[in-house]
């Protein structure tokens, strides 16, 4: 089974595409494998227990966590998440000072090349330090299934090509290349 997140909507942000892409997603199947989805809310408070709870019910064999971008041209798979938030509030109005407990810095060591091929997307080490490097920082941290976080240029991104994707990664993480 494969989890994927989307977030709903934000500060700036009133209607998320990764939102209705999750939407889409849940109930479907790729290479026969079901894919199960949930849209969060972009808060920090509670993040690291709801995406336990989701590991827990789900018991996914991959996680891939979805946010918007306000300025990526191209999807980018974020490969770094950091124990450091910013100075933008999120969607309740709170800001902590830290994630929690854990290293500076987490990378994400899922092979990815065939993924990215098919969204024809671009690569970060830089989450940014709102909710989507919060929610990749607590992946990485407090969960056993792997994970990555895709940033969704604000114009969205064809269905189509996300199911592509998927399952690439699939067929890739199987592989083990």
């Amino acid at each position: 089974m494969i989890l994927v997140t989307g977030f709903g909507s934000f500060p700036g942000v009133a209607d998320n595409p990764t939102a209705a892409l999750a939407r889409s997603l849940d109930g479907s199947r790729i290479d026969g494998v079901l894919v199960r989805t949930a849209v969060l809310d972009v808060e920090f408070a509670g993040l690291s227990e709801r995406l336990k709870e989701l590991e827990s019910r789900h018991q996914p064999h991959l996680i891939l966590g979805m946010g918007v971008s306000r300025v990526a041209e191209r999807p980018t798979l974020e490969l770094r998440g950091v124990n450091w938030v910013g100075e933008h509030v999120d969607a309740a109005g709170a800001l902590p000072v830290s994630l929690g407990k854990g290293p500076a810095e987490l990378f994400a060591t899922l092979p990815h090349r065939a993924f990215l091929e098919a969204l024809d997307g671009v690569s970060s080490t830089n989450a940014g330090r709102y909710v989507c490097n919060a929610w990749l920082y607590t992946a990485l941290r407090d969960l056993s299934t792997p994970a990555l976080f895709l940033h969704v240029p604000k114009r969205g991104l064809p269905l189509v090509l996300l199911r592509h994707a998927l399952q690439a990664w699939w067929r890739e993480t199987r592989s083990g290349q």
